[in-house]
């Protein structure tokens, strides 16, 4: 199945289930696990043919009045946000912010297998999680 197409895709499914089985670990990375948090996925489906819809992975909702947007990406070495990916995650959070009407702090932050390539397009990744994260108690 390695060689095959469907593999990435594969790939990025498990490790966001992954992932999602480690909340309470992926609180901790962040510094919040004493916080009282709702942690659900969020879709908005495009009301018009000039708007597009959203996914966001993980939302982290937390009662201290912050809302963390997190990105799951999978690579097999560090994952380099682009131009295009930043326009992405800007706008993803502004149809999150306007869809929802929460007047919480949103922040972004990014779970990925090895870490981010730290470039130009980095600067709003409050926050930036790996695998290791996931398997620390």
């Amino acid at each position: 199945m390695q060689g095959k197409p469907e593999y990435p895709v594969w790939c990025g499914l498990a490790f966001e289930r992954v992932c999602l089985q480690h909340i309470e670990q992926i609180k901790n990375a962040l510094g919040i696990s004493g916080v009282i948090c709702g942690v659900y996925s969020w879709n908005y489906r495009s009301q018009t043919p000039q708007e597009s819809g959203v996914q966001i992975d993980m939302v982290i909702d937390r009662d201290d009045n912050i809302i963390n947007l997190c990105e799951i990406k999978y690579s097999k070495s560090e994952y380099e946000i682009t131009a295009a990916y930043e326009k992405e995650l800007r706008r993803k959070a502004d149809v999150f912010q306007r869809k929802t009407l929460t007047h919480k702090g949103v922040s972004t932050v990014m779970i990925t297998s090895f870490g981010l390539i730290d470039n130009q397009y980095t600067n709003d990744i409050s926050r930036q999680l790996t695998i290791d994260d996931l398997f620390n108690m």
